[in-house]
């Protein structure tokens, strides 16, 4: 899609300029996109001031959508993102259990909240990074790094992707997202497109929850629990199952944790018994044989 009239534009400096009443209309200014110069349309009574192309060899429109969407959506964000003190996106995972009986059981899907800017304090725009560009390098001080990619047709790379950093692909189609992305001052899925790669060593902190929050075998303070029987060694083992199959049962999760467990207990009991029968076997036969 050719983009006839755009919102910001760069000086002969590079510099970007956002299209308004009043702009300075005597000096140059260019498409970041397909680097055509521009005029300035600002004063119409319709129209939202913007920035407009020359028509040259009767085609009137950037050359370079794509380019143009990547050079205002980065460089935007990055100057917008060195002068924040923090920037969140909210994330989808699936969170665990750090309770060691319940870890494989007790899960659940939660949108956490990260804040990007402290992980990351730092940005660059296509810095390049051990032979790649990412479109943004945000980055901290002890070497750690995240890539943020736009992506308007073509998405991030595989050689990106193979090297293992963690990546926020945005896709963006229009101006609009960034400015959206500026006036919110956050990422979610309701508000842009995108996707996570190689995201563990970015999320890994948000991934699991504390034995309070479990929902197998957390019961409340006052009740008691099965580490207290176990500490008070008085309880017959019959009892301690007693507590634990109660516990499993009045919780959502805890069914398929009480299946597993009778299965198991009653696995154990036929092993017993097989294994009596046989002792019992042998023995028999043995008499058997001394008569």
């Amino acid at each position: 899609m050719m983009i006839q009239n755009t919102k910001y534009a760069k000086d002969i400096n590079g510099n970007i300029i956002k299209a308004q009443k009043g702009i300075n209309k005597n000096i140059r200014y260019f498409c970041g996109g397909c680097n055509q110069e521009l005029y300035c349309a600002t004063e119409g009574k319709k129209q939202y001031p913007h920035f407009r192309h020359k028509t040259i060899n009767g085609k009137k429109g950037c050359g370079d959508s794509e380019g143009y969407i990547h050079w205002i959506t980065k460089n935007i964000f990055a100057e917008y993102y060195k002068n924040i003190s923090s920037f969140d996106i909210f994330v989808d995972v699936m969170k665990k259990c750090t309770n060691d009986y319940a870890v494989n059981l007790c899960k659940k899907q939660a949108a956490v909240r990260i804040d990007i800017k402290k992980q990351y304090p730092h940005i660059t725009v296509e810095k390049y990074d051990d032979g790649l560009r990412p479109d943004c390098l945000l980055y901290d001080d002890i070497g750690n790094k995240l890539y943020l990619e736009i992506c308007y047709s073509s998405p991030v790379s595989k050689n990106k992707i193979d090297r293992g950093l963690p990546i926020i692909e945005l896709s963006v189609n229009n101006e609009k997202t960034i400015d959206t992305i500026i006036e919110k001052g956050y990422i979610s899925k309701n508000l842009v497109n995108f996707k996570l790669y190689n995201e563990y060593d970015f999320i890994r902190n948000y991934i699991t929850f504390s034995y309070d929050e479990c929902i197998v075998f957390h019961r409340p303070p006052q009740q008691q629990t099965y580490s207290d029987l176990k500490k008070e060694r008085t309880h017959t083992m019959s009892e301690i199952d007693k507590v634990i199959d109660e516990i499993l049962l009045k919780n959502p999760y805890g069914a398929k944790a009480y299946e597993e467990r009778r299965k198991r207990l009653n696995q154990k009991n036929k092993d017993k018994v097989n294994e009596e029968k046989i002792i019992g076997h042998s023995k028999q036969t043995f008499m058997n044989f001394e008569d």
